[in-house]
């Protein structure tokens, strides 16, 4: 049943049903429904959430604002945790990109590609 239906059943009470019914997690799955997240990464312990969150096909932009302000053994963190990150997003054929100095956005899949722009000396 489509939206457009619901709106043409008779009675209040029978939308109100319909519509409750139209709305539950497995039609918002089936209309392809996902979220832009913003997420902090600050530490390996974020990157089991963080694929969470891609496995569930939406885009996370993770804020690195917590490691850059740090040095040493952070930043070796920061390091791996990216790794990691970097190697799911390629085994589920995904993206990952720097977004500014403090953000990198991570794509879920192959339905969203980031534009990365070359730059070019003149």
């Amino acid at each position: 049943m489509h939206f457009r239906d619901v709106l043409k059943i008779g009675t209040k009470k029978k939308k109100e049903k319909l519509f409750e019914n139209f709305r539950t997690d497995a039609v918002i799955k089936r209309m392809g429904l996902r979220y832009i997240k913003m997420m902090p990464l600050t530490g390996l312990g974020d990157v089991k959430g963080i694929t969470e969150e891609l496995n569930q096909g939406n885009i996370v932009i993770l804020n690195l604002k917590h490691f850059l302000s740090r040095s040493g053994a952070m930043n070796i963190e920061l390091k791996r945790a990216v790794q990691q990150l970097a190697f799911h997003v390629k085994s589920v054929q995904g993206d990952i990109g720097q977004l500014g100095e403090h953000y990198v956005v991570v794509a879920p899949d192959s339905s969203v590609k980031i534009f990365k722009e070359t730059s070019s000396k003149s």
